[in-house]
């Protein structure tokens, strides 16, 4: 099979290095380096709306008088129907993230109800914002949503924005990496989703570490998540894409939130200061919680962008069990994979797998911490092992908690086996 070019040479029709002929697409190759700079100069930072940087007007010369859009390249709305119900993409989605079964709900309410509304004018869009602690799986559920949908999902990091006045990204700049996810196609990336990771880093409020211009990065954000017409470059030329029927999802642990919370509603909760904030947060109300984000720096006009409040559980010891057990891409599965690529059997007995569920929980950062612990145990087995003349692995709490002790062993007991018995080592 030919080797596939990347996507923005595929995109703009770009030749391999050793294909003969002229770049005749030059040009688009050009302005899109320039739109995707990831250092654009210092100095005043278009709002949302603005041209992309790179983007010459000439570009977009052909206008119309009244709003400076140019008519002929306004992406039209494509009429596909949606017809996945919430209910089939929730028994999908568990198939793969575990232990958020109400946000989950939420999630695919939002999601399926946006993509179905899309095809009524004037509705509201179910932008959604997910709180809840790290390692809890908010930002793996909106990937296997897109997936799941084959819509294009752009994840951005909210702190390499920067309000007017300040070095970093514009915001209008997301619309184009959009369109790159979707390999140059314009309509495709209108119905995307774009997934802004670490919200609660560009709070507004004073103190505490926070972005002092957060305040700017979500001002700058609003007309985008809204309705804007942003110009972009896409595989055809050209275009102006409108942002209303993309699909913004706004994500973050707010691991401090809780300090927002005034006397009296912790005193409704009945939960201290000092308890879990994640326990906390999951048994917010609304209004409640609505106040203390208020509170914690995101401004009312942001908040009101995302109609749709979902919290996320923290990941208990049973569901990390659940997560190695039960998940499509558990993290064992890869282990396995690993193994046979140098024809290695490995197999994990239920202590093995409660042990690394309790070492991941005690580390407090949810099903993160799964492939730390493991690494951590079965990466001496997976340099020795290959040519030492063993060819299974039984893995068990041992293994995870004394993983030096348990690979000496092993190595021990095959020797003195002699390799009589095909090289296989049982506990």
């Amino acid at each position: 099979m030919a080797q596939r070019r990347d996507p923005l040479s595929r995109i703009l029709g770009i030749p391999r290095p050793n294909d003969s002929g002229s770049r005749r697409n030059s040009k688009l190759h050009d302005l899109l380096n320039g739109a995707n700079s990831s250092q654009p100069p210092v100095g005043d930072t278009p709002m949302a709306g603005a041209p992309v940087v790179g983007a010459s007007t000439d570009d977009f010369a052909v206008v119309n008088t009244n709003t400076g859009i140019s008519e002929a390249n306004i992406i039209e709305e494509t009429n596909e129907e949606f017809n996945k119900t919430p209910r089939d993409l929730f028994s999908d989605l568990t198939k793969y993230v575990i232990g958020q079964g109400q946000g989950l709900q939420q999630i695919c309410n939002a999601v399926c109800y946006h993509y179905k509304g899309a095809e009524i004018s004037g509705r509201k869009k179910s932008n959604t914002l997910l709180i809840g602690p790290t390692g809890s799986g908010k930002t793996y559920a909106v990937e296997k949503v897109s997936q799941l949908l084959d819509v294009p999902l752009l994840i951005a990091d909210s702190t390499r924005f920067s309000g007017t006045g300040y070095v970093g990204d514009n915001v209008s700049s997301l619309i184009q990496e959009l369109v790159i996810k979707a390999e140059g196609d314009s309509e495709k990336a209108a119905r995307g989703i774009i997934y802004l990771d670490e919200i609660d880093k560009i709070a507004a409020a004073k103190g505490g570490g926070r972005d002092v211009a957060g305040r700017d990065v979500q001002n700058g954000l609003l007309k985008l998540i809204e309705s804007a017409q942003i110009p972009v470059m896409t595989s055809s030329g050209p275009k102006v894409m409108d942002t209303k029927d993309i699909l913004f999802i706004a994500g973050g642990a707010f691991s401090e939130l809780y300090k927002s919370l005034d006397k009296n509603i912790i005193e409704e909760f009945a939960v201290e200061q000092s308890a879990n904030y994640g326990q906390l947060l999951h048994d917010a109300d609304s209004p409640g919680l609505i106040m203390a984000l208020t509170k914690y720096g995101l401004v009312p006009e942001f908040l009101g962008r995302f109609p749709v409040l979902t919290k996320f559980n923290e990941l208990s010891k049973n569901d990390l069990v659940k997560i190695l057990t039960e998940s499509e891409e558990s993290i064992l599965k890869s282990y396995v994979g690993d193994f046979q690529a140098y024809d290695l059997k490995i197999n994990f007995d239920e202590k093995s797998i409660d042990a690394i569920a309790q070492k991941a929980y005690e580390r407090g950062i949810g099903a993160r911490g799964l492939k730390s612990v493991m690494e951590e145990a079965l990466s001496p087995f997976k340099f020795y092992l290959p040519g030492a003349g063993i060819n299974e692995l039984y893995v068990t709490d041992k293994t995870i908690l004394q993983p030096q002790d348990a690979l000496l062993s092993l190595i021990h007991d095959n020797k003195l086996q002699g390799g009589k018995t095909n090289g296989t080592s049982k506990p």
